[in-house]
């Protein structure tokens, strides 16, 4: 009785090397075309592999699009707002938090802005972004919480009011925004900690 063939599996070092290839094939081609670029027949010619190549680590559009937005994140260096928390004073807290922030925005900020851009136009790439825009939403209100605790509102400040002044501020467009205005990363970073303060007694 003969035996069933099997295929065999990609070694995982493999595998992995060609998943990064094709996702540093995908941010290529979305820097060069825009949302065109976004056609697993590009990426695969980018990559110099098969269309089923992509389909085979990926899935989908959306998984596609979720391989992307970590990849991004990982450049960025998200993890380090972690960190953060650590720091016990509040205005300390503050200024620790916008400059952890600012140099996550900046380590990949061609990137960050084609995203927001873009997402506006596909709804899948839309999900991707505004489920990141979300931990950035919940890191915002952990702060607020933080300050609100630790140094108290200033009066005719709500805390929702509190909360969406730092969600504002805390989002990659201010960044970009303030960036575009010619001053530093630093300089922005500080600029908007001292912006973040008016509804704190801080």
């Amino acid at each position: 009785m003969t035996q069933p063939v099997t295929r065999k599996k990609e070694p995982t070092a493999r595998r992995e090397a060609n998943r990064s290839a094709l996702v540093a094939a995908l941010r290529e081609r979305l820097l060069c075309d825009g949302l065109p670029g976004l056609s697993f027949e590009k990426i695969a010619e980018t990559a110099g592999m098969t269309r089923r190549s992509v389909y085979n680590h990926f899935g989908s559009r959306a998984g596609l699009m979720e391989a992307l937005m970590d990849d991004i994140g990982a450049r960025a260096g998200v993890q380090g707002l972690a960190r953060v928390w650590q720091v016990e004073a509040p205005d300390a807290l503050l200024e620790a938090y916008f400059a952890e922030l600012c140099r996550m925005w900046e380590a990949d900020r061609d990137m960050f802005r084609l995203m927001v851009g873009l997402s506006a136009a596909d709804p899948e790439l839309g999900r991707a972004v505004l489920a990141r825009v979300g931990r950035v939403r919940e890191a915002a209100k952990v702060l607020a919480d933080r300050l609100d605790a630790q140094a108290g509102r200033k009066p005719g400040w709500s805390r929702k009011e509190a909360f969406a002044s730092l969600f504002a501020l805390s989002v990659f467009p201010t960044y970009d925004a303030i960036r575009d205005s010619g001053i530093s990363q630093a300089a922005a970073a500080r600029r908007m900690a001292q912006m973040a303060r008016a509804p704190f007694e801080l």
